[in-house]
């Protein structure tokens, strides 16, 4: 059973400022999910700002480009518009479904099939930061990848 065939066409990634985490998540689900729309945003996410340096070469050494993607900020038609959605920390998700109450049953974690919850935000923090939730997001993305590319059961 493949993400069409369980009626997944359609993903929306977010994040806060949609610089690090979603757009890494974004790549990584696009690769692996070729016949799914794919795309992210950010809750507090000025227009138009690049992805972060330590993001880019990380992605770069992995193969995946990140170097067109710009921050959006999330509206609630985006999230209307996916069949699911997926966030980095459990506070994202509320606040989506507090927003759009008809997205409750379509807002997940990110790592909902990791033993982690919150992929904590890395703005702020050291390259090691960066590099071990780069790690985290990467993982956490490949694993909503393989489970869509399997026989899903909610």
């Amino acid at each position: 059973m493949t993400a069409r065939s369980v009626g997944i066409s359609s993903i929306l990634v977010v994040c806060t400022g949609n610089i690090c985490r979603s757009p890494l998540a974004e790549a990584v689900l696009r690769q692996q999910l070729p016949s799914c729309q794919v795309v992210s945003a950010g809750l507090d996410a000025p227009s138009g700002r690049p992805v972060h340096e330590a993001w880019l070469r990380q992605a770069e050494q992995c193969g995946l480009d990140l170097s067109v993607n710009r921050s959006q900020r999330f509206t609630p038609e985006m999230g209307l518009a996916a069949d699911i959605v997926l966030c980095m920390e459990a506070a994202q998700c509320r606040r989506i479904i507090e927003q759009t109450r008809s997205l409750a049953g379509r807002v997940f974690l990110l790592s909902h099939w990791s033993d982690t919850q919150n992929i904590e935000d890395p703005i702020l923090g050291t390259l090691e930061t960066h590099s071990q939730t780069f790690a985290k997001v990467r993982r956490d993305a490949e694993a909503w990848a393989d489970t869509l590319k399997e026989e899903v059961t909610w």
